[in-house]
């Protein structure tokens, strides 16, 4: 019971350090633009992926957002979004890290550098595999299980701590991608920062 709720809780604070550092980090740096309008622009995606804990649904409420919230034009949202939908899966590969060693040392397998390079292999893999829909990582923790030769008795244990794990991985997923669609929008030149400021464009 310890080690599943410290699995719980350091899951739970990754998503955290992602999300209030990181991606902070990149819009400010990188965008150069004020990360707390950034957040503040896409509160309804944010909401709407923690109640719902799908990507899917939450991918036209982005959409919507980041045409009239942050001025970002359909060719550029058009082909990012979608992608990053399924593709941009930073919450859920995070979690494919921290479920490795939990299940390694569960097992009592060492964790050496050879394995931490293993687990962010299957993380990058089976992020990109894994569907935007709800409960999907429970399928995808038994592919991780199965792939690491290791036994199934543990899925059980992920099935119960889901509803508790997946809001904050569907949220730092759907934020990456306005994150990423926002980066890109402002280095091939084309963010309207007259939208951004909430100003009419002519």
């Amino acid at each position: 019971a310890k080690e599943v709720i410290s699995f719980v809780v350091v899951d739970n604070l990754c998503c955290l350090a992602i999300l209030l550092i990181l991606y902070p980090a990149l819009i400010a740096l990188c965008a150069r633009l004020n990360a707390f309008g950034f957040f503040h622009r896409i509160m309804e995606p944010v909401l709407v992926a923690l109640t719902t804990t799908s990507s899917a649904a939450t991918l036209p409420v982005s959409i919507r957002v980041a045409r009239e919230k942050l001025g970002i034009p359909e060719n550029v949202y058009g082909f990012t979004l979608p992608l990053g939908n399924t593709c941009g899966m930073n919450g859920f590969a995070a979690y494919i890290g921290l479920m490795s060693i939990f299940a390694y040392r569960l097992y009592g397998h060492p964790v050496t550098v050879g394995a931490v390079f293993e687990f962010v292999f299957l993380g990058i893999v089976l992020s990109i595999g894994a569907a935007g829909v709800k409960g999907s990582g429970i399928i995808m923790s038994t592919v991780l299980l199965e792939t690491m030769g290791l036994p199934l008795g543990i899925v059980p244990i992920v099935a119960a701590i889901w509803p508790v794990l997946d809001p904050a991985h569907t949220v730092v997923n759907n934020v990456s991608d306005l994150v990423g669609t926002t980066l890109v929008a402002r280095q091939v030149g084309k963010l309207d920062e007259s939208r951004w400021r909430g100003q009419k464009g002519k």
